[in-house]
């Protein structure tokens, strides 16, 4: 399904939102086919959606706001496998609750009292359980502060149909904006872009039962008493370890030196 929408905006000045370029970007392909392209004309923005059909209009709706948002600017944050909507897993994880309801309320309060509106979530998967209700989905994803991004874990069914409202939707990211990059997914690597340069790694699925190794760190909730961690929280503990010892393929590199050809 394909379709062009046209999107009259009524404010005006410096700081209209004809005179900001959103950025939408919709990489997974493979799953959602979901590609939004912005084309600036007088006035308006023609949205070009190339949507799979079972994406609700109202979702894609739901996204249209965005456009009046402050992107990228402010703090980015981190975090993974919230498990919204999943009762069992305060058992799974021992987590401090006595209901889902108050593990929501409370993820939801911690979530608001780091995260400004100006800020950028990037949540590493499995946010919501694959059997919320859709329009609960939607309340919590509107009660947190800021804009969000999500990279696809392996529960994220209704995160995915409510894609639409996410600014951007991956299965892997490698974020070139922060010094030093990070690269973010859902499951923990032992290497990934540009680490033997210095890159960092964020990653969720192992609820915390799984160390970090060199410079990466799981930001699920379960291992960051369920805080968001931002960037300069993320950069300082990586730093905090210190100058490390070149890696295999560090090493690799150093005895066997490829000039690109």
């Amino acid at each position: 399904m394909f379709c062009c929408l046209r999107w009259s905006l009524s404010s005006s000045g410096s700081g209209a939102p004809w005179n900001r370029t959103p950025h939408f970007t919709y990489e997974n392909k493979s799953r959602t086919n979901f590609d939004l392209d912005t084309r600036k004309r007088t006035g308006y923005y023609r949205i070009c959606v190339r949507l799979p059909a079972r994406l609700a209009v109202g979702d894609l709706l739901d996204r249209l706001y965005c456009v009046e948002r402050n992107n990228g600017v402010g703090m980015k944050f981190y975090t993974a496998d919230e498990h919204y909507g999943h009762e069992n897993m305060i058992r799974f994880c021992n987590r401090p609750y006595d209901n889902v309801e108050q593990m929501q309320e409370d993820l939801i309060a911690r979530h608001n009292s780091v995260v400004r509106k100006g800020d950028f979530t990037w949540h590493c998967g499995d946010m919501f359980w694959r059997t919320m209700d859709l329009n609960e989905c939607r309340r919590i994803l509107r009660a947190l502060n800021g804009q969000h991004g999500l990279v696809i874990g392996n529960h994220d069914e209704s995160a995915l149909r409510i894609a639409g409202m996410f600014d951007a939707v991956h299965d892997t990211f490698f974020d070139k904006s922060t010094k030093p990059a990070v690269f973010l997914s859902h499951y923990a690597h032992r290497v990934w872009p540009k680490s033997h340069d210095g890159s960092y790694h964020v990653y969720g699925h192992t609820h915390a039962v799984l160390s970090d190794y060199r410079r990466s760190h799981d930001v699920g909730v379960d291992a960051n008493k369920y805080f968001p961690m931002s960037f300069d929280e993320l950069d300082a503990l990586i730093k905090s370890k210190g100058t490390l010892p070149p890696d295999e393929v560090q090493i690799s590199m150093m005895e066997h030196p490829w000039d690109g050809k």
